[in-house]
């Protein structure tokens, strides 16, 4: 029988299907990268869990009944992904979505080409889903943006954003928020006269409908936290926003102190410092715009070796620049508040 060399196979699935059935590779199962128990922590994994993940694959969601659902198996981090299920791309959608591009040119399909859309009705607003939190006491799954997006808590969240003026729908509540207070007259913003600033524009909301639903993501965004420690101006990322859709960035200041504008109920802007920053500018300094309104709230993302790394979440823009609040902070706030009971991971 003749037996297929790699060069045989097209398919690298194929090539590690073939080579566990007939020649197991000698993978080291005890191998933990450096910072793996710091990554346990952020993913809700049992410290110095073993690096094999048991994913399992859920059709419907059963948001009661997650928080009785094991966690681990024999040391293997156990995780559950609800994804809807799978459907015929038909003539007829196919059809619907030239139709849309002959009518909206340039707009694309806004399932793939541009994130969800999310926000509050008083005042209505519409910013971008950046991703998701699981509480691991409770099971609950939470929607993470931003307070000047989703509002504080108590605020009814809708998908897509009343802003936008289309049919929206009531999707969760916020749960938890944090913002800072606006600065006062003739306040310098900078690290020496501002050394605490406030370092967060956030809403978590807790969702009543299931990833998936509604046009939000059907599965996790993505797959760790990058360290503060180890990010560096150059430093390559992406965003996904409601607007802009898919945008190629870099880390250009990674402890940035600047005066933030938010509009008020009257829709005046006011000023908050805020520090702590990420900023962030066009790789190739040619784009008129890095972000848009309406883009913030996404997550800001590294990418290596297959693997989407958080770094932080978009909250302004200045022209060819844009501003972002640390991932590590989002979390470290999360798992410190009260309203978040039992702490909070990655989905």
């Amino acid at each position: 029988m003749h037996r297929p060399s790699l060069w045989d196979l097209q398919d690298l699935g194929v090539v590690l299907q073939h080579l566990s059935l007939v020649d197991p590779i000698p993978w080291n199962y005890d191998f933990k990268p450096a910072g793996w128990n710091q990554h346990c922590e952020v993913m809700g994994y049992l410290m110095d869990a073993k690096p094999i993940v048991i994913r399992v694959i859920l059709r419907h969601w059963k948001k009661d009944q997650s928080a009785a659902w094991p966690r681990e198996y024999n040391g293997y981090p156990i995780v559950y992904e609800y994804r809807p299920p799978a459907v015929a791309a038909s003539p007829v959608s196919t059809i619907a979505s030239g139709l849309r591009q002959m009518l909206f040119p340039g707009q694309g399909d806004r399932r793939t080409s541009s994130a969800p859309s999310i926000g509050r009705a008083d005042p209505n607003t519409a910013g971008t889903l950046g991703g998701y939190l699981r509480n691991q006491a409770t099971g609950a799954i939470y929607g993470v943006s931003c307070h000047h997006v989703l509002g504080p808590a108590g605020t009814h969240v809708y998908a897509p954003g009343p802003y936008e003026g289309r049919d929206s729908s009531y999707i969760g509540t916020v749960t938890h928020h944090n913002f800072a207070l606006p600065s006062g007259p003739n306040t310098d913003c900078n690290f020496f006269a501002a050394p605490g600033a406030p370092r967060l524009d956030l809403a978590v909301a807790e969702l009543h409908e299931p990833p998936g639903t509604h046009g939000l993501y059907p599965e996790k965004s993505v797959d760790g936290v990058r360290d503060p420690a180890r990010m560096n101006p150059y430093q390559p990322v992406t965003l996904v926003g409601k607007v802009s859709g898919r945008v190629e960035a870099q880390l250009v200041g990674v402890t940035a102190w600047h005066e933030l504008l938010f509009p008020d109920e009257r829709g005046e802007y006011i000023p908050y410092c805020f520090g702590s920053l990420l900023e962030i500018s066009d790789p190739q300094g040619d784009r008129g715009e890095l972000v848009r309104t309406g883009d913030s709230g996404a997550w800001i993302v590294d990418e290596v070796g297959g693997m989407r790394l958080w770094n932080g979440m978009l909250v302004a823009r200045l022209g060819t620049r844009a501003y972002g609040c640390y991932a590590q902070f989002i979390l470290d706030d999360c798992n410190a508040a009260p309203e978040l009971p039992g702490g909070v991971a990655l989905l």
